[in-house]
């Protein structure tokens, strides 16, 4: 039975187009005959007279077809609404603003520092299936099971003295360079205005301009280096590593990252000393507090703790003694020893749990903070602790744990705490040291998981009122949070295609407008 084109179809399509009375005739020489008759319901009926069997289609002629009234009310509003559609010039205004956006050349990767060591996976011997080759299966006894020991963790601790001889660097090269860092000059902080509107134009401006893999793991801790002549970046990572990145080097992409191995364990804090920035202090979770002096090029062991007892979560200077340190533990002391004879002059419990985190007034020597474990953050006196029974001058309990609290430079009038409890918290410090219900608070994301490094929110040394903290939002960022006088914190971000991960760890410089930012992977990002 050959195919019968639709003959209502075929003619409305062409009365659309334009001609009603043109229709499209197949090439094949042989053709079929289409009578239509009308019927008394006005329908059309479409009767084939078959001549060749060797034809698909069959020819209708258009001139015997009228359309019905409904079908010609149909095309006179079709082109009724073409005609005011044409009235309106939406298809000049579609073809103005039809045009393709030009491409933008991608943006270099930036390929410096560290390269990732890809494991070679060893192929696994192809299964194979006995019933298929036909071979007898084997019922032998698989050997009994025997209970194996779980081996513990332990990592010896380094040699007192190390020389600061980089892992991946010539030893030529590392010395000229520790030599040129040794002779940087210190910059001193100047604070600028309280304005926050200020702070947020001056940080909106900030772009990434380099990023470099600095470690091999997790960036636990980061510092930049005070100087104004010369970009230092440095960071602790997961292993027990310190990378060093000269970002102003001149020579060449593989020689600007110099790392180095002093500690065996996570390194949780890494800061320039204040009155010295040739020497970089660093604790670990080893029990071991380092220094590493340009000068000489050596790690040295400043204090440590027998191994695998304690371990060391962070550290501070009181204001304008460089020689004296305040440690805090994993069992809830705070250590106070001097550098200069490496011996304990005084330790104090103040928690039961861990000490996460202490900081010195910057203008009473006196007076620090510290939080710890069990979400406690509280102000104290040196002068009045004791072997045991301490008293506070005041105290902030969290329902989480805390990571971090630090004073605010120059007056020191504010604290900033970041805790567990998805809230960062700033509170008003009287002049005693004693804090009140934070003042400023906001919620904020603080959940980074198992394999990101804890978000510690840190101010701005060159603003009274600004801080920064990583983000867990999407696209990644970094927020930015200034406290106004109202009781409110204003509240930005700041992004960069280049950024595809959480930083969680920052710092600014003490004088410029520079930020450096770590993520898990060994990365350090500088905004500028």
């Amino acid at each position: 039975m050959p195919k019968v084109r639709n003959v209502r179809t075929k003619a409305v399509r062409s009365c659309i187009n334009g001609n009603p009375y043109q229709t499209k005739k197949p090439n094949n020489q042989h053709t079929d005959v289409i009578s239509v008759k009308k019927e008394s319901n006005g329908c059309l009926k479409a009767d084939c007279d078959i001549k060749s069997d060797e034809s698909d289609y069959e020819e209708f002629d258009a001139t015997q077809y009228k359309l019905s009234e409904y079908e010609s009310t149909r095309i006179e509003n079709i082109h009724r609404n073409k005609q005011i559609l044409q009235s309106f010039n939406i298809l000049e205004a579609k073809e103005q603003y039809n045009f393709t956006k030009p491409r933008t050349e991608k943006k270099k990767s930036f390929d410096v520092g560290l390269k990732r060591i890809l494991n070679e996976k060893i192929p696994l011997p192809r299964r194979v299936s006995l019933r298929i080759k036909n071979l007898p299966v084997s019922y032998t006894d698989l050997p009994p099971i025997e209970p194996s020991r779980q081996n513990t963790y332990y990592s010896p601790r380094r040699a007192p003295k190390l020389s600061m001889q980089a892992i991946n660097i010539s030893e030529d090269h590392g010395k000229s360079a520790m030599e040129s860092w040794s002779k940087l000059q210190n910059s001193k902080a100047e604070l600028l205005s309280n304005n926050v509107k200020k702070f947020q134009e001056e940080t909106l401006k900030l772009d990434i301009k380099y990023a470099a893999k600095v470690t091999k793991d997790r960036i636990y801790s980061i510092a930049i280096h005070p100087s104004c002549d010369k970009i230092l970046a440095c960071a602790g990572d997961k292993s027990g590593n310190v990378g060093i990145w000269d970002v102003n080097s001149t020579q060449g992409k593989s020689t600007e990252v110099f790392l180095f191995s002093p500690h065996t364990q996570p390194i949780n804090c890494l800061k320039f000393c204040p009155t010295d920035i040739s020497k970089l202090y660093s604790c670990s979770f080893d029990g071991s507090v380092r220094v590493a002096d340009f000068s000489s090029q050596q790690f040295s062991e400043v204090f440590s703790i027998e191994e695998n007892t304690d371990r060391f979560n962070y550290f501070d200077w009181p204001a304008n003694k460089s020689n004296t340190l305040l440690v805090a533990s994993s069992n809830g002391n705070v250590l106070l020893f001097d550098t200069r004879t490496s011996c304990i002059e005084q330790s104090y419990e103040i928690f039961q749990k861990s000490v996460r985190c202490v900081d010195f007034h910057p203008q009473n020597e006196h007076l620090f903070a510290a939080s710890s474990y069990d979400g406690k953050l509280a102000t104290w006196d040196l002068r009045n602790l004791k072997k045991d029974n301490n008293k506070f001058l005041s105290m902030f309990q969290a329902s989480k744990t805390t990571s971090t609290c630090f004073f605010s430079p120059g007056a020191g009038d504010k604290l900033l705490l970041t805790s567990q409890d998805d809230y960062l918290r700033v509170f008003n410090v009287d002049q005693v040291g004693k804090i009140d219900s934070p003042r400023w608070q906001v919620k904020h994301d603080n959940f980074t998981g198992r394999w990101l490094t804890t978000f510690r929110a840190c101010w701005d040394p060159k603003t009274e009122n600004c801080f920064v903290c990583g983000s867990m939002e999407r696209p990644r960022q970094i927020d930015m949070f200034g406290c106004m006088e109202n009781g409110l914190l204003s509240h930005f971000s700041i992004t960069s295609e280049e950024q595809t991960t959480v930083a969680s760890v920052n710092a600014f410089h003490s004088s410029q407008n520079i930020l450096v930012s770590g993520n898990a992977s060994g990365k350090i990002y500088v905004w500028m």
